[in-house]
């Protein structure tokens, strides 16, 4: 049976192996246990790493968009070539059944759902994947990326973050979503990926019932 393929991105000042690490035993578990094919891809900008990172993970290090050294301002123009360079690989590579991202990866790919059912409105809700797993997603700004107010989710879709998350704005990633379309998973962990056997094992059944429900599509 063909594996169904997942896209990856990470998280700002990382990369996509440090990703693939940062997911821990999900990886093994996800491509193994529910034939999933993880594909992690790095960002356009190469970056400095965070402190932590530099002590465990070698150089380079990659961003999806340019910010200011506060992380509070960001170019939105760098947004924008990130949205269109993540479309091309969906085109190019896919297709993807999934889409899995992490801090500023799961916000873009969030923005990426979402901008595509705002100028393809006749499109399936499906037409680039099919669910979607969102860590710890930091906040759109709407307006700056051009997103109607009341584009939402439609896909299956699982988020998983800490609600006391400083990054995450006025709330989680679901409040994107259409009614009864995401499920939530929450954590204590702050801004990460929860590693714990309990939590891992709860994703791992979340993922398994969103592909389940992609499958009416």
């Amino acid at each position: 049976m063909s594996k169904s393929k997942v896209l990856c991105l990470h998280g700002a000042h990382t990369s996509g192996e440090i990703f693939r690490a940062q997911l821990g035993q999900l990886v093994p578990r996800l491509e193994a246990e529910q034939n999933l094919e993880l594909h992690f891809i790095d960002g356009l900008i190469e970056t400095e790493g965070e402190e932590d990172m530099r002590g465990m993970f070698p150089e380079p290090y990659y961003s999806w968009c340019s910010m200011s050294s506060d992380k509070k301002l960001v170019n939105y123009e760098s947004v924008k070539q990130a949205l269109d360079f993540v479309q091309d690989i969906i085109v190019e590579d896919g297709p993807f059944d999934g889409i899995m991202g992490f801090s500023q990866g799961a916000a873009l790919a969030l923005g990426l759902l979402l901008r595509y059912a705002s100028e393809h409105p006749l499109d399936p809700a499906y037409a680039i994947c099919k669910w979607a797993v969102l860590f710890s997603c930091v906040e759109i700004d709407r307006e700056k990326t051009q997103l109607d107010d009341d584009s939402l989710l439609s896909i299956p879709s699982l988020h998983v973050y800490d609600q006391s998350d400083s990054l995450l704005g006025t709330g989680g990633s679901n409040v994107a979503c259409e009614p009864g379309s995401a499920k939530l998973i929450l954590h204590e962990r702050g801004h990460a990926i929860p590693r714990d056997n309990v939590t891992v094992n709860r994703i791992l059944d979340a993922v398994q019932d969103l592909q389940h429900r992609a499958m009416v599509f």
